[in-house]
């Protein structure tokens, strides 16, 4: 049925109406004219789809993209992973060809931060100017012994800051993290329950993502429940419904699971202690936004929290969230998973905490 459905949309003049998808695909699909700039200049390029590819280059004379390969994405959503390589492929055969100029000096990061992405990306390199910057390790919930002189140290948790003593508390993340600080994550469930904390303690905190919230609203609207206990069960078949017929299919997407399950932990976060359906509804809406500029504590996935960056990111890479994803197993899905570590890891100005 694709191809009829796709010989459909090419007739516009039926509905009167096209929407953002029909801008980008009826001018490749129906060979349209467009304007040709003499000069157009594509960011973020590694993200780039088939159908977009063909439009930058029928709307270009000459052509400059901007992009990392190591930081594309997007596949999920329909992205070319091998985006770069095919752009750099076809302007080869243009006329006048094309010239790779390498971007791998970073400014934004501390220099150890640097190092500690290059485990992944080995050219990446840290300007002479930059931060030295620092990389530790935290743990969710405190632990360890405290030291007799009674400190208790933030960086190394095996020598006491005061009097170089051993045995001090090893402290949380959630005893160091402050305002204007980022906490990133592969999924967003556990965001969820590190924001509830936060507000409990009467901390501001803010999950970057107006769009996730909105998918969140409209799968408890769809579920028409009456109350809270009621949701939760639809919730529950809902899920198992999707689950099965993902399953189902001869070549079932890690990626849809991956996303179901990540959406359905959130949901169940939501609902937890709440009596009616309006309360999750409340709850959502609190959280959820996307003002870069709210006050308080910033969580966000690790794919909206690509392009922003924070003098302090605290990396939530433990049980519950690892990073990359053990559910990815097509090779493109293993390769943006690890994309995936390293724009987590290049979001750090100053300071990378890993929280495990």
């Amino acid at each position: 049925i694709v191809p009829k459905v796709l010989t459909r949309c090419l007739n516009v003049s039926k509905d009167q109406s096209i929407n953002y998808d029909d801008m980008v695909w009826l001018p490749i699909a129906a060979n349209l004219p467009v304007r040709k700039y003499d000069l157009l200049l594509v960011d973020e390029a590694q993200d780039l789809n088939r159908c977009q590819q063909q439009l930058a280059l029928k709307a270009s004379r000459r052509l400059i993209l901007c992009g990392d390969d190591m930081q594309a994405i997007y596949g999920f959503a329909g992205a070319d992973s091998d985006s770069l390589n095919k752009m750099r492929d076809i302007l080869e055969r243009r006329e006048g060809g094309v010239k790779v100029l390498p971007l791998t000096v970073t400014r934004r990061c501390g220099k150890r931060i640097v190092q500690e992405a290059q485990s992944m990306v080995r050219d990446f390199t840290a300007h002479e100017s930059n931060h030295e910057g620092h990389v530790y390790n935290l743990v969710r919930e405190r632990e360890g012994k405290q030291c007799d002189c009674g400190s208790v140290g933030v960086y190394n948790p095996d020598q006491c800051p005061k009097c170089n003593g051993l045995g001090i508390i090893k402290p949380s993340y959630r005893q160091i993290v402050s305002d204007n600080d980022m906490v990133i994550c592969r999924v967003n469930a556990p965001l969820v329950s590190e924001c509830f904390r936060f507000l409990a303690e009467g901390r501001k905190a803010t999950i970057q993502g107006r769009n996730v919230a909105a998918g969140l609203i409209n799968t408890i609207t769809r579920q028409k429940a009456t109350d809270a206990n009621e949701l939760r069960l639809k919730l529950q078949l809902w899920c198992d419904k999707k689950l099965t017929k993902e399953l189902s299919k001869d070549n079932p997407s890690e990626n849809r699971l991956m996303a179901l399950s990540d959406k359905f932990d959130c949901l169940q976060v939501f609902v937890d202690g709440c009596e009616t359906v309006q309360e999750v509804l409340d709850r959502i809406n609190k959280v959820f936004t996307d003002d870069q500029d709210a006050p308080g504590i910033k969580l966000s996935s690790i794919h909206r929290a690509k392009g922003l960056e924070s003098r302090r990111v605290f990396f939530l890479n433990g049980k519950d969230s690892p990073c990359p994803h053990p559910m990815a197993e097509q090779p493109w899905e293993v390769e943006q998973e690890e994309n995936l570590w390293y724009v987590a890891v290049t979001r750090a100005i100053e300071e990378l905490v890993h929280v495990v």
